[in-house]
């Protein structure tokens, strides 16, 4: 067996391990709550639970200076044995149910062709999946994750504290996903936050399958989920908040959306409240999508659909994987949303020039949703429509998310998060018309079944359609995974600009550095590297003047400065620069030098 196939499966299995503990942690959710639901999309939505929750563990671990490998095994092991237990049960229920004869599901087929054909489907699909378990095998790369996701964790892992690291970029902002990525760099490495990031991926797309008994079968969850996989691709190789916050919100909203079919069911709210609490975790983007549940619990309180335990029990659900975040802010920098809302609450590391030079940055990137997700905007036109409450409810709240993202960033990747509600409608409501135009009373009056025929062939390509669609570009090779430390250099060399730098920086870890243009690539510089665009130590703070640099940069108890090509240009430009610095290693496009 090759060196790759042992290193992705020892990667993949102790990524199982974090997906069975959150499995035993949401099991036990479920069960204290006294909820009883038992199908495929509760399990689905019981392990998404059960990750908050350890994320909850591994904030108050970090919170009291607790964050060691030894803790975190401990937690990790009780949990996934509450796990196996819970598995095992659910397996032999599933047995017993099997042999009782109890009534199918409504959505399982009636003819033996139509389960060859179904397994058929999953024979293809699996294999698909296949380069999106391979893409987070590789060494960290991605720009946000190099830049300050990773480099957060690490400190919170290095110091078993949850230290706000000034230095890094958004040093206030809520950081759930980060937890666990220093949980899982303490357990493994580097590599292990990847397939943690990618597994809240692959959990949408299962949401977004199993969802299909409530929003028209089969085809619209398979090619809904398919489309998922593809659209959200990019984000699968690295450790970053975007799958994870797409996951919380995407699980609330359809805990929400039980809830709506199943109103005896009150714990369906309280599920929905923990994760949109877990969702605020994430990023102060999730404000956005949380919004509507705020809303909708105190439309229901004032409604009296619930009362005010209900409503006291969700906000106590939502606010405990968010809190901290929030009050410590507010508590430390006068703004629980640092550093939006500056110009309101006051600025505190960042300046008004930084938060304007970051909204021009987003005004840059201003782009439109992929072209798959606009059919949704039909949605009322469907049949049947406007007799399911859960299309009506889906149907106002990817109105909501659309257009608070159109006045806010107008940024695709900021609308991931609403993307598998989006899909979801989009592709009910093709094929819903695709259905109602083939299939009318009176054509089938005229020509009987053939009509009928033509529906299931469209719907047939469209699912081809979707598996070209998610296969194009994807490389299936095992190859492509560096193992050794050569293969390693070579893939960073080759993925990160100016990364031959980082060679000639082992010999400066005991030593202060501050770098200049190489943010993108912090996290491989020595621990405590500081240096960014916005921040205390921001760029547009130095001057390129020699004298005036050195001592500035003295000032700040460096040691050594390490430059990009066009830093590097500016500063070695005036006649002086020899006499305050010292070059100690130099590429075609970075530079270190020894301040004197």
């Amino acid at each position: 067996m090759s060196d790759a196939y042992i290193y992705a499966m020892a990667h993949w299995a102790m990524a199982g391990l974090f997906l069975l503990a959150a499995y035993g942690l949401g099991s036990c959710l479920t069960r204290i709550i006294g909820l009883q639901v038992r199908d495929m999309h509760a399990t689905w939505l019981e392990i998404t639970a059960g990750a908050g929750l350890l994320i909850c563990i591994f904030l108050g671990l970090a919170w009291a200076g607790h964050l060691r490998v030894s803790i975190v095994w401990l937690f990790i092991g009780l949990a996934a044995a509450a796990g196996l237990v819970h598995l095992v049960q659910a397996c032999m229920q599933w047995r017993t149910t099997q042999r009782g004869g109890h009534p199918i599901p409504h959505d399982r087929p009636s003819r033996p062709w139509q389960t060859l054909g179904r397994w058929a489907i999953v024979a293809i699909v699996v294999p698909l999946s296949f380069p999106l378990l391979v893409a987070p095998l590789r060494p960290p790369y991605v720009w946000d994750e190099v830049m300050y996701h990773l480099p957060h964790a690490r400190e919170w892992a290095v110091t078993g504290h949850l230290t706000v690291n000034e230095w890094l970029r958004y040093p206030w902002s809520p950081m759930g996903m980060s937890l666990l990525y220093a949980a899982a760099l303490l357990v493994q490495d580097d590599v292990l936050p990847h397939l943690l990031n990618a597994a809240a991926g692959f959990g949408c797309a299962l949401l977004i399958w199993s969802f299909r008994h409530w929003i028209g079968g089969w085809a619209v969850g398979l090619i809904a989920s398919l489309l998922w996989l593809q659209l959200a691709a990019p984000e699968f190789p690295g450790a970053t908040a975007d799958l994870g916050l797409s996951l919380f919100v995407t699980a609330s909203v359809m805990c929400v959306l039980r809830w709506i079919d199943d109103k005896a069911h009150v714990q369906w709210l309280f599920i929905a409240s923990f994760l949109g609490g877990c969702a605020l975790s994430m990023k102060y983007q999730a404000l956005i999508f949380v919004a509507p549940l705020v809303c909708m619990l105190v439309y229901l309180l004032v409604r009296r659909q619930i009362n005010w335990r209900t409503i006291i029990f969700c906000a106590i659900l939502i606010a405990l994987p968010c809190i901290y975040w929030f009050a410590r802010n507010w508590l430390e920098t006068g703004n629980p949303f640092n550093p939006l809302a500056s110009s309101i609450l006051g600025y505190y590391d960042w300046s008004e020039s930084d938060m304007a030079w970051q909204l021009e940055d987003l005004r840059r990137s201003r782009n439109w949703p992929h072209l798959i997700l606009w059919p949704a905007v039909l949605g009322p036109l469907s049949p049947g429509f406007w007799k399911s409450n859960i299309r009506k409810a889906l149907y106002a709240y990817a109105l909501y998310a659309f257009f608070t993202w159109l006045v806010t960033s107008h940024y695709s990747r900021y609308l991931l998060p609403a993307v598998p509600v989006l899909l979801l409608l989009s592709i009910s409501t093709l094929i819903g018309l695709i259905d109602y135009v083939l299939s009318s009373p009176s054509k089938l009056t005229q020509n009987g079944e053939k009509y009928l025929l033509i529906s299931k062939k469209i719907k047939a390509t469209l699912f081809v359609l979707a598996i070209i669609f998610i296969a194009y570009g994807f490389d299936y090779r095992l190859s492509i995974i560096p193992v050794t430390e050569s293969q390693k250099r070579d893939f960073l060399l080759d993925k990160i600009h100016r990364y031959e730098i980082i060679h000639h920086t082992k010999q400066l870890q005991d030593h202060k550095v501050y770098q200049w243009g190489m943010e993108g690539m912090i996290y491989y510089f020595p621990r405590g590297t500081k240096g960014d665009f916005f921040g205390p130590w921001r760029y547009f703070d130095m001057p390129f003047e020699p004298a005036n640099l050195s001592k500035k940069l003295k000032q700040g108890k460096f040691d050594y400065l390490a430059t990009s090509e066009h830093a590097r240009e500016k500063i070695e430009a005036y006649s002086n620069f020899n006499d305050y610095f010292e070059t100690i290693a130099i590429t075609k496009d970075a530079s270190i030098y020894r301040i004197k």
